[in-house]
């Protein structure tokens, strides 16, 4: 997949935060919906749950949910910069625990194996307007 995105340095996202968004409000914002994402990640059923994060950007959400109990994270990004720096991010990870807890996929949803199962997904600023 030779997929760039368009606007490699989320220029637009940070205009829109500086310009329609307060930037404490914003960072607030997202601190509640990830701590009531983790509440709803820990009360699911099941010792080895999998979260597929389609459009992980850089990976800066794993830890967020490998914090909350997941076991297993497969992430998809067709942007080959993000893609790699997501590949460092789970080598890190996996690093740190000591097992491979996440595992990066170059390309969308399509070059998911035909039979994977995920008790989460997770698809966090993944749309963006192309002018």
């Amino acid at each position: 997949m030779s997929y760039t995105y368009p606007d490699q340095e989320d220029k637009l996202t940070c205009q829109l935060i500086e310009t329609e968004y307060d930037s404490l409000y914003w960072g607030k914002s997202e601190e509640a919906v990830l701590k009531r994402a983790k509440a709803a990640v820990r009360s699911l059923p099941g010792e080895q749950l999998s979260l597929l994060d389609a459009g992980c950007g850089l990976g800066r959400l794993f830890s967020v949910f490998a914090e909350a109990g997941i076991k297993k994270i497969t992430a998809v990004e067709p942007d080959i910069d993000r893609y790699k720096g997501a590949l460092q991010t789970a080598g890190e990870i996996n690093a740190a625990e000591k097992e491979e807890l996440v595992t990066v996929l170059h390309g969308d949803c399509s070059v998911l194996p035909d039979n994977s199962r995920f008790q989460v997904v997770l698809s966090s600023h993944v749309l963006q307007q192309h002018g």
